[in-house]
């Protein structure tokens, strides 16, 4: 069952997409092995059933629990490699959304159900494969999409997909006389930490940032890595005002992040990292590179006044003809 399931991820997944690592993949298949010998001895005790209970429904129970078994013990075990590394995450990151979930437990049951009914009517199992297929090919498309549109590194929306998501929000705001924000967000001496600490110490700290604006943002906020140690995020329906009370809260929040890194000495130490903000507002239509633009002058402005700051640009961008 594990060789099984190991095969079909590789499949699936993993032989589509570059920069596997092989730690990750034997961490995977030591949980599939655990979890298929959990699934086993809970088939297994099935027989231990009531003699009562009728040969049929003691296997569809034995079959119900088995499914949800896989999902929990499988699901767990991944918590906690998740936990231990990288402490505690948002609900959605450690669990999975409810739509992954759905779709992985549907899976489980179109599989179970096939394997039903290559035991019992062979004949009948055509019938469930497609619906397994289009179950995967959702999934591994899922994957694909998700690989060419989020950075690595923060797992936030990458430059691309950025810009393609805020172009969408400025145009609804055009539609609608809306106001839009954008910050601008570079961390302070980003250099000298790599050349202090050494480039994972610089990557870590690019991720805890991006976790901070993934928690402290509104989930329909549009926030991605723009390049190096910036970050940007578009905030509909925001104004100038408001604008700069979300930019404190998001560098006081970047303040107070602590950072785990190997001293060079040697032993485990952290450090705080800080970032200045700047910030550009607009109502109704403008152009994405004029928001932009008036954004990053005001992080320069920002930069100028000490960095660990918060600047806004001086006049609100004015709407595209």
């Amino acid at each position: 069952m594990a060789t099984f399931a190991y095969l079909h991820l590789w499949y699936r997944s993993w032989r589509h997409l570059d920069g596997v690592q092989m730690y990750r993949v034997g961490y995977t298949g030591a949980t599939l092995v655990i979890t298929s010998i959990a699934v086993s001895v809970t088939v297994h005790m099935s027989a231990l059933l009531d003699e009562g209970i009728s040969s049929t429904y003691r296997a569809l129970a034995a079959l119900g629990i088995a499914i949800i078994l896989y999902r929990v013990v499988n699901r767990s075990l991944i918590v906690a490699a998740i936990a231990l590394s990288v402490g505690a995450r948002k609900p959605s990151a450690i669990f999975g959304t409810p739509a992954d979930n759905a779709l992985e437990f549907s899976t489980l049951v179109l599989g179970a159900a096939t394997a039903v009914l290559v035991v019992q009517v062979p004949p009948l199992a055509l019938l469930v494969l497609p619906a397994v297929f289009l179950l995967q090919h959702r999934a591994l498309l899922k994957q694909l999409v998700e690989a060419a549109t989020i950075d690595t590194k923060t797992e936030l929306l990458n430059a691309a997909a950025w810009r393609q998501l805020a172009q969408r929000e400025l145009e609804r705001a055009g539609r609608q006389k809306t106001a839009t924000a954008v910050l601008v967000i570079d961390m302070d001496h980003f250099k000298r930490l790599n050349d202090t600490y050494g480039h994972l110490a610089g990557d870590e700290a690019l991720k805890a940032i991006g976790e901070a604006l993934a928690d402290e943002l509104r989930g329909y906020d549009a926030v991605g890595r723009f390049g190096g140690e910036e970050f940007v995020a578009l905030l509909p329906s925001v104004d100038g005002p408001a604008a700069v009370g979300v930019a404190e809260r998001v560098r006081e929040r970047i303040e107070s992040v602590q950072v785990r890194v190997e001293r060079r000495t040697g032993g485990i130490g952290s450090i705080a990292v800080t970032a200045s903000v700047g910030v550009a507002a607009a109502q109704g239509g403008v152009e994405l590179d004029d928001l932009l633009r008036a954004a990053d002058g005001a992080l320069y402005a920002a930069k100028a006044a000490g960095r660990n700051a918060v600047r806004r640009a001086p006049t609100q961008v004015t709407t595209a003809a």
